[in-house]
């Protein structure tokens, strides 16, 4: 897909994209790893396995924005992807368990059924002034995403200035 490509979504249009690497407030770059279907933020350097991370082998995200035809709009509606070689994987919310992100291998869908998805997030300013966002989910209102003691990409509740649900898009 390129910026200016437009799918027709039931609930929602996508209208373009950004590509970004997405950072914690410890300056850690989140990773894909979809064996084990999780996002999990790292330092730039860290041993992965028997091979080096660096900058060039990281996980670049895309920002699929979209555009919502009717009702209450919480932010910006995103879905948010990343590639690694040629398979893509988009993160989404749980639909079973509560506070878990999946990594899920699928293309960017056509139609997504109602405006309440585990794919959607409403993209937010995290505070007035700052350049971090946060995500709400679509499907689970009142959740974020956030980041676990373990550095995994969770789903919690929001609390005012909960540093683990601000991210920077770079």
């Amino acid at each position: 897909m390129t910026v200016g490509e437009v799918y027709v979504l039931n609930a929602f249009k996508v209208r373009g994209e950004i590509r970004r690497f997405i950072k914690n407030e410890l300056n850690e770059l989140l990773l894909v790893k979809p064996e084990e279907s999780m996002a999990i933020f790292e330092p730039a350097g860290k041993t992965k396995g028997t091979q080096e991370v660096n900058i060039v082998e990281q996980d670049r995200f895309y920002i699929h924005k979209c555009r919502k035809d009717s009702g209450i709009i919480y932010g910006l509606p995103v879905i948010i992807s990343c590639k690694i070689g040629n398979i893509n994987y988009i993160l989404e919310a749980s639909n079973t368990e509560i506070n878990t992100v999946n990594v899920t291998e699928c293309q960017l869908p056509q139609q997504i059924p109602s405006d309440a998805s585990g794919l959607v997030f409403y993209m937010q300013d995290f505070s007035e002034g700052q350049q971090s966002h946060c995500f709400e989910s679509s499907l689970k209102k009142g959740f974020y995403l956030a980041w676990n003691k373990e550095k995994k990409l969770i789903l919690k509740h929001r609390v005012p200035s909960d540093e683990t649900m601000s991210f920077w898009l770079v």
